[in-house]
């Protein structure tokens, strides 16, 4: 990773103090935007077998299968709500965003919040 991609602070600052949000916010949007959430950042995955597994120790390396370069996932729950790019802030990892996921945590396109539920067969709603 080069410093190219290091983000100086006083961006990141006035990014981060940039208003996203109306200063009041009212009614139940409001109580939802201060609830915490983790986030994780999916950097690569892989599959190995439990005996390789057992053998990892200090020193050891598990390929990712995946350039540095490639975009890593953002993840709230189990789900991709973001792309980005790992980049360094003050010597300290961050990710740019790239690209926002629409919509991620819509179950199927075309239902309403209003929407009734799917009741298996035999079974009282």
């Amino acid at each position: 990773m080069s410093d190219a991609t290091a983000v100086p602070p006083d961006v990141l600052a006035a990014e981060a103090a940039a208003p996203t949000a109306p200063e009041a916010e009212t009614g139940r949007m409001g109580v939802l935007l201060g609830i915490d959430l983790p986030v994780v950042v999916r950097f690569g995955r892989t599959e190995m077998p439990i005996r390789l597994l057992a053998k990892l120790g200090p020193g050891s390396v598990i390929e990712l299968g995946r350039s540095p370069d490639d975009p890593v996932d953002v993840l709230v729950g189990d789900r991709v709500v973001a792309r980005g790019e790992v980049v360094i802030v003050g010597g300290n990892y961050g990710v740019r965003i790239l690209q926002i996921i629409t919509n991620p945590f819509r179950e199927r396109r075309g239902v309403r919040g209003n929407a009734a539920p799917i009741v298996p067969q035999g079974v009282d709603a």
